[in-house]
C-alpha cells in the first residue's frame, strides 16, 4: 500500500503561509478618539491563491475558539485512525498470506 504525500491527496488546498497584523484606528474625520483594533490576516493556500480577510476582535476570537476546537477534535480522532490503519495493514499481510502474495503459498489439504 502506498501512502499519499500531501500534493497527491483529492480535496481542498490547505494553508501554506498565514500573515497577520493588528490594525488599530486612531481616530476618522467624524470622530476623535475610536481606538478600534481589527486583525487583518492574509492565508496563502497550496493551489497558490492568496486569501486576505479582515476581522474585529469578537470575530477573531470565535475563530480563534473554532480552530482549537477542531484541534481538540483532531486529537481525539487520531488513537482511533491509527488503530484503523493498524488493524487494515493487519488484514493486508493476511490476505497476502492465504493468497501467497508474501512469497509463501498456502495449500490446503
Amino acid at each position: 500500500m502506498t501512502e499519499l504525500r500531501p500534493q497527491d491527496s483529492v480535496g481542498l488546498p490547505h494553508l501554506d503561509d498565514l500573515r497577520w497584523r493588528v490594525d488599530v484606528t486612531l481616530s476618522t474625520g467624524s470622530m476623535s478618539r475610536v481606538l478600534k483594533p481589527t486583525i487583518l490576516m492574509q492565508a496563502t493556500l497550496s493551489d497558490g491563491s492568496i486569501r486576505t480577510f479582515e476581522v474585529n476582535v469578537e470575530q477573531f476570537h470565535e475563530f480563534r475558539h473554532s480552530v482549537a476546537r477542531c484541534l481538540h477534535e483532531m486529537e481525539v480522532v487520531q488513537p482511533k485512525m491509527d488503530q484503523a490503519v493498524d488493524a487494515g495493514r493487519k488484514i493486508k499481510t493476511q490476505w497476502e498470506k492465504v493468497h501467497g502474495l508474501d512469497g509463501t503459498r498456502t495449500t490446503a489439504r
